[in-house]
């Protein structure tokens, strides 16, 4: 992420309400478009691009990009839980991110720096794929 090394250590400032209600829309388009029973993740997908578009117009070194990094955390965990949660504790929290803690101050020092570690598709997965065909049914 490009501004955790800019985010301030002590977040002095509560989540300015224009985010609070964004990311409030957010959340609720995302918990619908993933209810098993309409199932639809690519509506929640498409609130993510709305998300990090809005984090573009942000300043790096602001607490709002923090509140916004805090919430990009929470929208991306459904889809890639183990780098929310790593930036979820990168950003001062213990556990697993949750809503009902967006609001909270974090509860241990801000870490500026996060590894990760990406993880390619191997030859290995790529002949795996190759075995599969699909061939529609005639109706």
């Amino acid at each position: 992420m490009r501004g955790i090394p800019n985010i301030p250590a002590v977040i002095t400032s509560p989540c300015e309400e224009r985010l609070q209600h964004q990311l409030r829309d957010l959340f609720a388009i995302q918990e619908d478009a993933l209810q098993p029973h309409h199932f639809l993740p690519h509506l929640g997908v498409r609130s993510l691009s709305d998300w990090m578009i809005l984090g573009q117009n942000l300043e790096p070194n602001s607490n709002d990009y923090f509140w916004w990094l805090k919430g990009f955390t929470l929208v991306i965990y459904p889809y890639m839980p183990e780098l929310g949660g790593k930036i979820w504790s990168a950003l001062g929290y213990k556990h697993s991110p949750v809503q009902t803690d967006f609001f909270a101050q974090p509860a241990c020092p801000l870490q500026k720096e996060i590894k990760l570690t990406l993880k390619r598709i191997t030859h290995e997965f790529e002949s795996h794929t190759e075995g599969l065909s699909y061939e529609p049914t005639a109706s």
